[in-house]
């Protein structure tokens, strides 16, 4: 596990001053996004690309959207709040956790899960999302071939009007 900080800690920032970590497991789907804050709240938050469900300021989802969308392959994140001595006293609780696809409040006192049939939908909403932009990418690179062909074929067609021209000028 690797937790690697992505905090705001410069109020001159234009996203303000707050702090948030990223908890890396050495595999994308299972990356979490961490906020240590002095008081847990009730709910729990889930972070898509899709949609951000949970009060925080404007500047703190924009800053996590940028985040998201800056990495080429991360579809969607877990987030949650943590209190940092919990944090640090449970990092295996999160680890072991991780694999069962649960948010942790409290680090390891309340635990909410999500039902597999939640978890399968939101892999195969990243699996159609890969395929179109796979299909997409084959668009495009049809259209760039189209385009290069035609280009070729007007070269061509000059060549041959320059010659044309020439013979009919003699």
């Amino acid at each position: 596990m690797e937790l690697i900080h992505l905090g705001m800690n410069d109020p001159t920032s234009i996203y303000g001053n707050f702090t948030f970590y990223l908890v890396k497991y050495g595999e994308p789907e299972f990356d979490t996004i961490l906020k240590f804050v002095g008081e847990v709240p009730d709910k729990h938050d889930y972070l898509t690309a899709d949609g951000y469900y949970e009060e925080h300021s404007v500047n703190e989802i924009v800053f996590l959207f940028e985040y998201i969308y800056s990495e080429d392959k991360r579809k969607f994140l877990r987030f949650y709040y943590a209190l940092e001595k919990d944090f640090t006293a449970n990092r295996e609780k999160l680890y072991y956790n991780r694999h069962h696809y649960c948010i942790i409040k409290n680090c390891g006192r309340t635990t909410l899960s999500y039902s597999d049939d939640t978890e399968n939908e939101l892999r195969e909403k990243r699996i159609i999302h890969e395929e179109l932009l796979w299909v997409l990418e084959d668009a495009r690179e049809k259209y760039l071939e189209e385009q290069y062909e035609t280009y070729l074929a007007d070269r061509q067609f000059e060549e041959d009007l320059k010659k044309w021209n020439k013979r009919n000028k003699s």
